[in-house]
């Protein structure tokens, strides 16, 4: 307490000092309830900041706990009831269940059918932190599926993907109209033509890390390869020349000694012979 006490002299003092230096009379009490004021934004800012701080180290943790869920959360609309513009296929909105203010359910489940999907069919673990870049092009790939389910679901609500745009009028002031394709169908040839370039991507970035592997093996394989033809060369040479000293090794007691060459040896048995 009488820290705080303390602390009001020391800002009041300010206040005063700053006062003289501005030419501004300023009484006692008009110091303290400055003083309190200052001490209260101070307090308040300081509260914001903990209260900023605590909802980070949150947000931080449900992100590492669940990478899919902070990875997806992003894509799915949120729900504006009737005012949604595609509530004419919406089941939820139909059976007066559309739950207005919170993520689209729909999109929700197909996004997690879809990554579910994807990752089994890719082999991919999004927990993983060395395969984050797979994680993250599989999320681009179904952020493209639902715009183009959006794209669906507005054409289906409109019933026709040919359109009439007024492009001008005539001398009389009617409206000039030509026919077009839905912009929703040509956004989603847009969309479609980013998904196949994703998928490429993807592939390739798959395949490089595949080729990698496989080079990184068959230089293993070949180093082992060499270790072992030489262990048996040198087991081969080490057995023949056994082989040799003990051939050359066989003279007869008493007559001759045992050559050292094999010339030698069929030249002193020749000479046996002979006697």
């Amino acid at each position: 307490m009488s820290e705080l006490t303390n602390k009001k002299n020391e800002i009041k003092i300010d206040i005063a000092e700053k006062a003289d230096e501005l030419g501004m009379e300023i009484s006692e009490n008009d110091a303290m309830e400055q003083t309190l004021e200052m001490l209260v934004r101070r307090s308040e800012g300081w509260m914001q900041k903990k209260s900023s701080d605590s909802v980070l180290e949150a947000a931080r943790r449900m992100r590492q706990q669940n990478r899919k869920r902070s990875v997806l959360s992003s894509i799915p609309l949120v729900c504006k009831s009737h005012e949604c513009p595609f509530n004419g296929t919406c089941d939820f909105y139909a059976h007066e269940l559309a739950p207005e203010g919170e993520r689209c359910p729909i999109e929700i489940a197909s996004i997690e059918d879809l990554f579910m999907r994807y990752c089994k069919e890719l082999g991919v673990d999004p927990d993983d932190p060395e395969q984050t870049i797979d994680t993250m092009m599989i999320k681009e790939l179904i952020d493209i599926d639902i715009m183009i389910l959006r794209c669906d679901n507005k054409l289906a609500i409109d019933a026709d993907f040919i359109v009439e745009n007024v492009v001008g009028e005539d001398r009389e002031g009617n409206p000039i109209s030509q026919k077009s394709l839905h912009t929703a169908s040509t956004y989603k040839e847009q969309l479609r033509a980013s998904k196949y370039k994703t998928l490429q991507l993807l592939n390739s970035t798959r395949k490089d890390k595949n080729e990698s592997t496989e080079v990184e093996m068959t230089e293993a394989e070949r180093v082992a390869e060499m270790m072992l033809v030489m262990s048996e060369a040198s087991k081969q040479i080490s057995e023949e020349s056994k082989r040799r000293d003990a051939y050359l090794g066989t003279g007869r007691s008493g007559d001759i000694e045992a050559p050292v060459e094999t010339g030698e040896y069929v030249e002193a048995e020749y000479s046996e012979l002979e006697e």
